[in-house]
């Protein structure tokens, strides 16, 4: 990137935060306005998963295979709070450090189109970040929303940063044990919070964060430049 980028080989980089680009641009001694800043945008996969099935059922989702914090969630859901409820983690990278509850589930093996019907299905969705810096999640982030799901990530992330109105389409928590879980707690109690949530999740990602929105806003940037 740093050879491309000061061999006027490329002329624009495009990074999914703005935090991101402005540390990319100290990292590589560039000029910030070499760097893009847009959120990213999927293709609208609900009409084609969202009536599908799986096995299991009123489970939460937790679902990726880079730069997660599973640890941190696993540790909220060996709370006795949360026993009653089920975690689904799907991932063929995370290696637990210890023996998970029976009430967490985790699968190596689902991965491609094999996950939208994880999603379609689940209750809601939780992404716990382990570096907030790197971006990371979004593709994950936008397909729980354009499910209709709420979506829980953890502050401060590049996902937070770029994607969620916090209590509006998505919900923003630090990673702090205790507020966090008291947060998830009750979205998992309150049915009608999440219903709320995530009709509005659906309308922000037709709206903002769909691929032709996507293609869209580079389109106008290089339309501009």
């Amino acid at each position: 990137m740093n050879f491309a980028l000061h061999g006027d080989y490329i002329n624009y980089l495009h990074v999914l935060s703005n935090n991101y680009a402005k540390e990319c641009a100290q990292q590589l001694n560039l000029p910030l306005d070499k760097f893009i800043a847009t959120p990213f945008g999927v293709p609208d996969y609900y009409e084609k998963w969202n009536d599908s099935s799986v096995d299991e059922k009123n489970y939460t989702l937790s679902i990726g295979r880079s730069n997660r914090d599973f640890d941190f969630l696993v540790k909220v859901w060996k709370q006795p709070t949360f026993s009653d409820y089920k975690l689904v983690i799907i991932s063929d990278t995370y290696q637990p450090k210890e023996t998970l509850p029976d009430n967490i589930l985790l699968f190596d093996n689902i991965t491609g189109d094999a996950s939208f019907p994880w999603i379609a299905n689940c209750n809601m969705m939780i992404l716990p970040i382990d570096d907030g810096r790197i971006c990371s999640g979004d593709t994950v982030l936008l397909s729980g929303m354009l499910f209709k799901k709420t979506v829980v990530v953890t502050a401060p992330s590049t996902l937070s940063e770029m994607y969620i109105n916090n209590g509006v389409d998505g919900i923003c928590a630090e990673k702090d044990l205790e507020s966090f879980s008291a947060s998830v707690l009750q979205l998992l109690k309150d049915e009608d919070d999440r219903k709320r949530i995530g009709e509005n999740a659906r309308k922000s990602y037709l709206k903002k964060y769909s691929r032709y929105i996507f293609g869209h806003n580079l389109q106008k940037f290089v339309k501009y430049v």
